[in-house]
């Protein structure tokens, strides 16, 4: 149902193992295939944190593996993200450090494990849901 649903807001709730990154991950890729060109961000309470979790989960159980869906990858130098064949890029950042982000325009925003968010972080996630401006073409 959470893929399914067309609410612009979803959350997934439940246990551990309970497939929760994964649907997430699997919703962004999909938005990302379906809309060539957008931009996606993937965050979680620390950068550290996401690149061993939700990035190995998008780029091991998600995208098929030598399928030809990724163009590029970079995970270095303060960046760390995947472009598509068709132009999307889905971008892997933390909470700790979302200010770069403040002055863009992104189609989707996915935050994993948002039990990790303290009050004062919950500040960047609003700010990071008012970026949400970047239209996905029809």
């Amino acid at each position: 149902q959470f893929l399914r649903s067309p609410a612009l807001i979803r959350a997934y709730g439940g246990g551990v193992g309970g497939g929760k990154s994964f649907a997430m991950c699997q919703a962004v890729f999909d938005y990302a295939l379906d809309y060539p060109g957008m931009t996606a961000l993937i965050a979680r309470d620390a950068h550290t944190s996401i690149t061993g979790t939700t990035r190995k989960t998008m780029l091991t159980q998600v995208i098929p593996e030598n399928a030809g869906l990724i163009e590029h990858k970079k995970q270095s130098q303060g960046e760390d993200y995947i472009r598509l064949f068709n132009g999307s890029v889905i971008h892997f950042i933390g909470m700790d450090d979302p200010y770069r982000w403040y002055s863009s325009e992104i189609s989707v925003f996915a935050l994993d494990e948002a039990q990790e968010i303290t009050n004062f972080e919950s500040e960047k996630v609003i700010r990071l849901l008012n970026r949400l401006r970047e239209r996905c073409p029809a």
